[in-house]
């Protein structure tokens, strides 16, 4: 049975209520602002697809930082969807840095490392090396409350969005995320969007 996880915490403002709808996605990235962390978690398959989004129009808005707990980002198609516009790809390119964390341990590294500037930080599958059974619940537990930490310090600074699946497993790590939050998206498999044709990303952000 998949949970609601933000109908249990009814303060959460839940800013995405058809992800489907592309505008919505875009406001949620205009959102992120100093002091605010906001989290999109839900099944990997319905998250990758808008995480990739989120991250398509802040690059394109400026400069921007991802670390990436997974494997699901790309820069390849930024070029098909730009089209022609070949002086805003490099320059596009160019503004988007990111990291690759592989281990819980390099999590906590790549946030106590990146700098406390301005420039909007997208952390994506945060808890994917988190589930590593080869690692106690201890142990993960006391990783992730270093990473929560890190990401306090982080947002007072910097604008904030963080992508999690949840994983029966430890249900607990996850939950310690929605009560991190400011800001709740909840992405659901039925809520999939069909194939559309790609949005111009510069309408996007216009």
């Amino acid at each position: 049975m998949e949970h609601r996880y933000p109908t249990r915490f009814p303060n959460k403002h839940t800013l995405v209520n058809n992800p489907r709808q592309l505008e919505q996605i875009n406001r949620l990235a205009r959102s992120a602002r100093p002091g605010q962390i906001y989290l999109v978690a839900g099944n990997g398959r319905s998250i990758w697809p808008h995480a990739q989004m989120i991250a398509d129009v802040l690059g394109i808005l400026g400069p921007l930082r991802i670390i990436l707990g997974g494997n699901h980002y790309t820069l390849d198609h930024l070029p098909v969807l730009l089209g022609r516009r070949v002086i805003d790809i490099y320059t596009i390119l160019n503004q988007i840095k990111v990291s690759r964390a592989e281990t819980c341990y390099q999590m906590l590294d790549a946030l106590k490392n990146t700098p406390s500037d301005k420039t909007p930080l997208i952390v994506m599958e945060l808890l994917s090396s988190f589930y590593d059974q080869n690692l106690s619940n201890e142990e993960v537990a006391g990783v992730l409350q270093s990473c929560v930490v890190a990401l306090i310090h982080l947002s007072q600074t910097t604008p904030i969005i963080i992508t999690a699946d949840p994983d029966a497993r430890r249900p607990q790590l996850v939950e310690q995320l929605y009560q991190l939050a400011d800001g709740v998206v909840e992405m659901v498999p039925n809520d999939e969007p069909k194939n559309e044709a790609q949005p111009n990303l510069f309408d996007l952000v216009a």
